[in-house]
């Protein structure tokens, strides 16, 4: 019991430090860091839009760094487009807002090609992925080059020693 009532005290010890640690929530602490979020999302929205590329035909939204490449991801990707089209759109400037809104489309657009009868859509979409083959979508052209380009390529995916868990496009250290 003893054990129990210490290992209790020890957690609720450990949350208050945490929140200990947070700024105080009240309104000029939220309408500072909001000021903050929006004044940043401005500066990087233009980094988070992808033009068509690949297996991905329509204009999107990535997830806000570099290190989701140029990849359409579910929910990531069309909850970015949400947030960004919002604070759009509280801005007040409606060619930015119309702009973010042509992406989001294309974020819904591309989900679509790939979804299944059932409702299911890939977690990631890569532009060079062998997703349009697989879903039938590829003709026997495009299906030849994706297999040429991707599968028989040993720096990409059929490698000597397993499938590299990195993008084409990142820098190998083996």
């Amino acid at each position: 019991m003893r054990k129990i009532i210490a290992l209790a005290v020890a957690v609720l010890v450990g949350f208050s430090s945490v929140f200990a640690a947070m700024p105080e929530r009240i309104p000029h602490n939220v309408e500072k860091y909001k000021k903050i979020c929006r004044e940043n999302i401005q500066k990087v929205k233009k980094g988070m839009y992808r033009e068509p590329k690949g297996s991905l035909k329509h204009k999107f939204i990535t997830p806000g760094c570099d290190a989701y490449l140029d990849n359409l991801w579910d929910w990531d990707s069309w909850l970015s487009g949400i947030a960004l089209c919002q604070i759009m759109l509280e801005t007040g400037n409606k060619a930015d807002f119309n702009e973010c809104m042509e992406y989001q489309k294309g974020c819904i657009y591309n989900a679509l090609d790939y979804c299944g009868l059932e409702g299911y859509i890939p977690i990631i979409i890569a532009p060079d992925s062998l997703l349009p083959m697989w879903a039938g979508l590829a003709t026997p052209q495009q299906a030849r080059e994706m297999v040429e380009r991707n599968y028989l390529d040993e720096r990409i995916f059929n490698a000597p020693a397993g499938v590299y868990t990195l993008a084409p496009t990142e820098k190998r250290i083996i």
